[in-house]
């Protein structure tokens, strides 16, 4: 009775406990190491699954079963669940650019993302309403599922306050416009008032405008001088006609009987120059 009591209890412990190993420690390790681990234990190895972890690092053991340090019998299989990493979502490449907000909110949804704030922005390529990009953001950037992604939303081109620069010199007015974001063309006429190379009128010269529209200012290149003519030594009537031709008013002294006299002297002189206009005095005296 004895003896079989005691091969019963062996046999209890060998069918228990004897014939089973440990389960080896195989969490925290990387897939490669747990599979070799496993296999030099004289386990198999497989990937039951893959899961997102926060904690875990892509690629490592987050458990196993059977557990470290349960029974298993030589052979079994070791069933493990590796870890993904976190589990990270991303805004297309175009970081939302030009996409209405209602396209926004389906690419968003998409990857389980949020469309946030709205911060209106003026933008010179992007049309009004439309979204110029994500606030902060770009599409290299991991974010977590259910996160808020806030845009920026264009408010069309900005306008700029026109000034005008009439008076001031081509190259301070040229300057500033510039600056202000302008292009400038100009032209140049004659003005008896306003000073050589200063600005006569400008278009437009008040308002709104937009980056890199064009100003048109008009430079003065100051009265409109030509050389009178010298008429001294021709007749009245030949003096006249060449003053004339060349612009000018003609006054002739009169004298009587003199008829078609010769010009011996005239005011201003030949060779002054003159606005066009201007009264020339000839005279047979």
């Amino acid at each position: 009775a004895v003896v079989l009591a005691l091969f019963a209890g062996l046999a209890t412990w060998y069918f228990t406990d004897l014939r089973y190993d440990e389960t080896p420690v195989l969490i925290g390790s990387t897939e490669a190491d747990a599979k070799s681990s496993a296999e030099n234990a004289g386990f198999t190895f497989k990937v039951e699954r893959r899961e997102f972890s926060e904690t875990v690092p892509s690629g490592t053991i987050i458990s196993t079963d059977p557990g470290p340090g349960d029974k298993i019998l030589p052979g079994d299989d070791i069933a493990a669940i590796v870890s993904q990493g976190p589990d990270r979502v991303f805004i297309p490449e175009n970081n939302l650019t030009g996409l209405r907000i209602s396209e926004a909110k389906r690419v968003l949804a998409e990857q389980d993302l949020v469309l946030g704030e709205r911060t209106p922005v003026y933008d010179e390529n992007i049309a009004k309403d439309l979204i110029v990009r994500a606030d902060g953001i770009t599409s290299k950037d991991e974010l977590r599922r259910g996160e808020t992604v806030n845009v920026l939303v264009s408010r069309g081109r900005q306008p700029i306050t026109v000034k005008s620069y009439v008076g001031e010199t081509e190259t301070a007015a040229t300057s500033a416009l510039v600056k202000a974001g302008f292009k400038v063309s100009r032209s140049d006429a004659f003005d008896d008032t306003v000073p050589e190379g200063r600005v006569i009128s400008q278009s437009p010269n008040s308002g709104k405008q937009f980056k890199d529209d064009t100003i048109t200012l008009v430079i003065s290149k100051g009265p409109d001088l030509i050389a009178v003519p010298n008429v001294v030594g021709m007749k009245k009537s030949d003096a006249r006609t060449a003053l004339q031709d060349a612009g000018f008013d003609v006054y002739a002294i009169y004298i009587p009987l003199a008829g078609n006299y010769v010009v011996r002297s005239q005011s201003p002189v030949g060779g002054e120059m003159k606005k066009r206009g201007t009264r020339i005095t000839i005279s047979p005296l």
